[in-house]
């Protein structure tokens, strides 16, 4: 085998043809890993530029398996285990590796109080005495004010006439407008006061800490790790910074903390306000972090959020968990709700490490001015990162809080997510209709990665004619970005009907499909490639079967267990069937060894080696033993390194093999090709000058094919017919060595075998002069199991006419059954030639009979 590329030496254990459509371009791709994590000739992935020189892709990191790949549409896809290893990799651009796939947004974004609306001043001049529990006020342009809108009126002497009111109605143009409030205690007086549309009322701290039996809490009740919401005789410690959550400010929190100590923590908030509203929802902004965050430790126990609507008599729970990202909580809270009956809790348990934060607690109502936004419930947003490089979209950000319902206002949206991640340009910002059904999605704005702030001016009926990015029908199906997660740290991956496939345990993943990510505006929101619903996955036995390869024929995937073959049909997740099994006790080895076979161009089905080391060749109706021919070389397999075999087709003119590679002996990489010819059915057994890692066979972009293969000193090399020696093209690195090519007969009883024969001369017809041949008799069963040697390695003996003889007399040829072996090893500068060609002649003197 000549050297494929210079200079390179890697110790590749798997090959990928790489063909990118967009520039006509392929290459071959390699990857290996000692699982150090550091860059060597062990520890790569390289492919070859277009000088034949190998460029690094990524080096595997640390404890990776060795990486395997999949190409789809220009991009290379490689998984080794270790998911900042989930790589993608194409030509197309200068040769870019990003990160396959794309993180979600890990918050949601912040929903501001509503401009043209939630901060409008208006001028107050005089207020009314309180009449059935309502004042009327009088001022500028109050006509603009809506009911159920939440006001701040200040500015008056009479402190009756000051606080947070609901809007009952408003009447009048220009200066001569009144506005009547929920307010009884309003007092006849003339003022120069004002009234802010506020929308947002904030609650104050009523307990923080108690002792013992002062409160419930979610206590362990004298169970370890038990969940007793009651009273308790444990004294609860007070959070930190309780005036933090009604401090105007998203960014700051009130917090408990708990260090490697078994202890308790819980506040209380309440709300004052006396009047009673419609359209209310509260709203609280938490977080239970992850370990690590702030520098504390959280691994044990729980946090939570509970509210009351009737002064703390009984409890609602939000949530009570031990970790839990950044987000808004919403709870609508009836019409005519005493605000005074309002409360929140926040409690935690270390046991022992635990770290919560509670950032705002606010009561919002609606918003009401001169912007473009009308709306009687509120929309909610949700973003997605977004690449124009890849055209991949993440999965959704958590939800955000509602706007609330708002009479002509718009949205100042902060804290949009940014991304680290390089590949992606674009934060999308997607809207639900009013009413927050978020079964629909509808495009709101595009802004650049980084950009954290943006005023929605969106009007609705302009929001229901968008682009749509999520849509739900009505039997429940969903398309477009939502789970568009990210792959699975699987074993063996494979392209299969429009999806990508991956084993990873007992389980088997699949990818979304192009029409799954298909709107009814016709937005394509992803790669299926790169987009992974979590439920996604399907169980590969009732047992528990480990995948250990996969493979499809185009319609059927089958995945290979060590026990058996199974199968899944279907198009998509509806009408999917299976891994049903095809074959009982018919596993595969690894997935290198499993390999479709051809002949003459129409595929015949695939061949491997299972675990008992037997080869199997199938059309997937039925199975036959090919090895048994064999059996004996793959009974010799060193088992401790049977993992290292691999098999490849090779089709080149009339030659359609299926190469085995296998190490036998004491071997620890393969050292012996056992070669199966589809036409003959006959197997061949190759050695070669060096063992051999891994290979591939594939066709170039000019139709011709190519067997490219990595032998044990990390030099690559391809199998070349018009070359005789071995290691033909080496002049630095290793030096040529001939092919050694044997040509042996079967047991032969030349007619008659219950006669002896003396054998007196055999002609051999060659153009190899340096031909040995080897006989060997045998008459009996024992002689049959050691057979009587006749030559060994016996030069050929060229006579006056040019023939090429041995002459046998003297030699002990009086057996009933000969068998004859021909070798023949190259050498430097010889040409091809036949080590036999077509026939032999055997002189035999028949010579006794019994």
């Amino acid at each position: 085998m000549p050297i494929f590329s210079l200079p390179t030496t890697l110790y590749a254990e798997h090959l990928y043809y790489y063909q990118s459509q967009t520039l006509d371009k392929c290459t071959i791709i390699a990857t290996a890993s000692d699982q150090s994590g550091v860059l060597s000739t062990s520890n790569d992935v390289i492919y070859f530029d277009g000088a034949g020189v190998a460029q690094n892709i990524f080096t595997p990191s640390l404890n990776a398996r060795p990486p395997r790949a999949v190409c789809s549409r220009d991009y290379e896809y490689f998984l080794d285990g270790i998911s900042a290893d989930n790589y993608k990799w194409t030509l197309v651009g200068g040769s870019a590796v990003s990160n396959w796939g794309i993180a979600a947004p890990p918050s949601a974004l912040t929903v501001g109080i509503a401009t043209g609306g939630g901060a409008v001043v208006y001028t107050l001049s005089a207020a009314a005495n309180a009449v059935g529990g309502n004042t009327t006020y009088t001022g500028t342009n109050l006509q603009n004010l809506s009911a159920g809108t939440i006001v701040q009126i200040s500015g008056f002497t009479n402190a009756g006439n000051n606080g947070n009111f609901p809007v009952v109605s408003a009447t009048g143009s220009g200066p001569t407008s009144t506005v009547t409030v929920v307010n009884s205690g309003g007092i006849t007086e003339s003022a120069a006061a004002t009234l802010v549309t506020d929308n947002a009322i904030n609650p104050t701290t009523l307990l923080n800490g108690w002792g013992a039996y002062a409160h419930v809490g979610s206590y362990e009740g004298g169970t370890n790790q038990g969940y007793n919401f009651a009273t308790d005789s444990s004294v609860t410690a007070a959070y930190t910074n309780p005036g933090n959550v009604f401090d105007g400010s998203d960014t700051t929190f009130s917090y408990a903390v708990g260090q490697h100590t078994h202890n308790y923590w819980g506040c209380v908030w309440s709300f004052t306000n006396p009047n009673k509203f419609n359209n209310l929802t509260l709203q609280i902004l938490s977080e239970v972090p992850t370990n690590g965050t702030d520098g504390y430790t959280s691994t044990a126990r729980s946090a939570g959020l509970w509210y009351s609507l009737d002064g703390g008599t009984s409890w609602t729970q939000i949530y009570n968990m031990a970790l839990r990202a950044k987000q808004w909580d919403a709870v609508s809270l009836p019409n005519g709700q005493d605000l005074t009956q309002v409360q929140v809790m926040a409690f935690l348990d270390s046991h022992d490490d635990m770290y919560q934060k509670v950032y705002t607690i606010k009561i919002l109502g609606e918003t009401t001015g001169n912007g473009p936004i009308t709306l009687n419930t509120g929309r909610q947003y949700f973003t997605v990162f977004y690449s124009s490089i890849t055209g991949n979209y993440s999965d959704l950000s958590p939800l955000s809080v509602s706007t609330g319902p708002v009479n002509g206002g718009a949205f100042p949206l902060t804290n949009i997510p940014v991304s680290p991640d390089p590949q992606v340009t674009d934060v999308i910002i997607l809207a639900t209709a009013d009413g927050g059904d978020p079964s629909i999605l509808y495009f709101v704005a595009d802004v650049s990665n980084g950009t954290t702030i943006y005023q929605d001016g969106t009007p609705e009926a302009q929001l229901l004619l968008s682009d749509i990015y999520f849509f739900t029908d009505d039997s429940g199906n969903e398309f477009g970005v939502k789970d568009n997660g990210l792959p699975p740290n699987g074993s063996y991956i494979i392209k299969h009907l429009g999806r990508l496939w991956m084993i990873d345990g007992p389980l088997l993943y699949f990818s979304k499909s192009i029409a799954e990510l298909t709107t009814p505006s016709g937005i394509i929101a992803g790669r299926y490639e790169e987009d992974w619903d979590p439920q996604d996955a399907l169980d590969i036995s009732e047992d528990s079967e480990i995948g250990k390869g996969l493979y499809s024929d185009g319609q059927t995937l089958y995945i290979g267990t060590s026990r058996q073959i199974r199968r899944v049909t279907g198009t998509d997740p509806s009408n999917f069937t299976g891994p049903n099994v095809v074959f009982n006790e018919a596993g595969i080895l690894n997935q290198d060894v499993w390999q479709t076979v051809f002949l003459e161009g129409s595929p015949l089905g695939t061949m491997w080696l299972t675990p008992d080391y037997r080869v199997l060749l199938s059309d997937f109706n039925t199975y036959n033993d090919v090895g048994v021919e064999v059996q004996s070389t793959l009974n010799s397999i060193n088992k401790p390194y049977d993992q290292t075999s691999w098999a490849m087709f090779l089709a080149d003119g009339p030659y359609n093999l299926y190469v085995l590679a296998i190490p036998t002996g004491s071997a620890t990489t393969p050292n012996t090709l056992l070669v199966f010819d589809l036409h003959s059915k006959q197997w061949y057994t190759w050695q070669l000058a060096d063992n051999l890692l891994c290979a591939l066979y594939y066709m170039n972009l000019s139709g011709m094919p190519r067997g490219v293969f990595v032998d044990a000193n990390g030099i690559f090399r391809v199998f070349d017919k018009t070359k005789v020696m071995d290691r033909a093209t080496d002049t630095i690195i290793l030096s040529p060595t001939g092919i050694t090519s044997t040509i042996q007969t079967s047991w032969l009883d030349l007619g008659d075998s219950n006669l002896r024969k003396v054998l007196n001369e055999i002609e051999t017809t060659t153009t190899v002069a340096g031909t040995l041949i080897s006989i060997m008799g045998a008459s009996d069963s024992s002689t049959f199991a050691t057979p009587n040697v006749v030559l060994s390695g016996a030069a050929l003996i060229q006579n006056q006419f040019g023939d090429y003889k041995t002459f046998l007399a003297g030699y002990p040829t009086t057996d009933r059954w000969y068998k004859m072996n021909w070798t023949s090893t190259s050498t430097t500068g010889s040409s091809l030639t036949d080590v036999l060609l077509g026939y032999y002649g055997i002189e035999i003197e028949p010579s006794h009979r019994f």
